[in-house]
């Protein structure tokens, strides 16, 4: 038994590095460079009429739909777990006798209300209600979402976007640490909050220069100046408060009214028209289709992992039931009837 058990742990450890290795070879077959008489172009490797193939040539089918929509239905229900303490750890001997052991440690648990309810510490008053707060480093760079992909050139180095029709000295969106809404009476107007750093990095002379400019912005209160001013600003959620993710915030005819220094930043405050607020980029490409394949086919199989069937072969052994027949078990898929 101890040898079969062994023999689908190293056949299942063999499946999951030959995975590996192949997403590499496959990645560096993807993004190496073919010379031509044009210049030198990227070329994609796959499966000819698939629905990759058609998300490439952007084609909208109906499978491509449904992928779509999977991605987004999984990305929902992953935010209501919190797995940050889970990891895999492994241990490999240094003369190289002993296999490689992997395991996962900790556990993953359903987020509740408090952890919703928790927040970083941040500028509020008496007279807003605080709607969001949005750790700028936790934004996916180079967002995929199609609402918020924006047009024209776009700075890569950043992952909020602000437009203006001029070039400033300084981007503080490439400084920006958090933005936060805030809301007053006006449902059609909000507080957009941009939290900036009062200390230069260690060897950063472009953000000393900015930091020293903020502080005759914060000195004289002049918002007059090209860095704090622009005309509009969007992002799309990531790992916020108060809010999941996916989600597109948008304002436009921006005006800064106030400038503080809070908790170790400078804080400028914008009275803000709102375009997005909170809107779900998800809803538009839920597909019916979908909800009835998941209502209508029910899994023939289950799925299971490797520590699910020693507790099975344990708990059959205690029983003193018949073994289950491992040499049947499908070595990449670790399936049962």
């Amino acid at each position: 038994m101890k040898k079969k058990l062994t023999k689908i742990k190293n056949d299942a450890r063999l499946a999951w590095h030959s995975l590996l290795f192949g997403l590499k070879a496959a990645d560096t077959a993807m993004q190496s460079q073919v010379s031509g008489e044009d210049g030198i172009e990227n070329h994609q490797q796959v499966t000819p009429n698939g629905v990759f193939a058609d998300m490439l040539e952007q084609k909208v089918t109906k499978e491509v739909e449904e992928t779509r929509d999977k991605y987004y239905r999984v990305l929902r229900e992953a935010d209501k777990y919190d797995a940050t303490n889970m990891k895999i750890v492994g241990n490999i001997s240094e003369n190289g006798d002993e296999q490689e052991e992997f395991e996962f440690v900790g556990n993953v648990r359903k987020k509740t209300k408090a952890d919703f309810m928790k927040h970083a510490t941040v500028y509020e008053t008496p007279d807003t209600k605080l709607i969001l707060i949005q750790d700028v480093i936790q934004i996916a760079s180079h967002s995929n979402f199609e609402a918020y992909v924006p047009t024209g050139l776009y700075d890569y180095d950043v992952n909020i976007d602000i437009e203006r029709d001029f070039i400033p000295r300084f981007k503080i969106e490439k400084f920006a640490k958090k933005v936060v809404v805030r809301k007053g009476d006006n449902p059609e107007r909000s507080y957009v909050d941009i939290y900036l750093p009062t200390e230069a990095s260690q060897f950063g002379k472009i953000d000393a220069i900015l930091i020293s400019n903020l502080f005759t912005i914060y000195n004289e209160k002049n918002f007059r100046g090209d860095i704090v001013n622009f005309d509009k600003i969007s992002w799309c959620t990531e790992r916020a408060w108060n809010c999941g993710d996916a989600h597109s915030f948008a304002y436009d005819d921006i005006h800064p009214v106030d400038i503080i220094v809070f908790d170790g930043n400078f804080v400028i405050t914008y009275d803000c028209h709102v375009i997005d607020e909170a809107r779900d980029l998800a809803k538009k490409y839920k597909t019916e289709d979908l909800d009835k394949k998941y209502e209508e086919e029910a899994p023939k199989k289950k799925e299971i992992d490797l520590f699910t069937i020693q507790r099975h072969i344990d708990k059959m052994e205690k029983k003193n039931k018949s073994e289950i027949d491992l040499d049947n078990i499908s070595d990449t898929g670790l399936r049962i009837s």
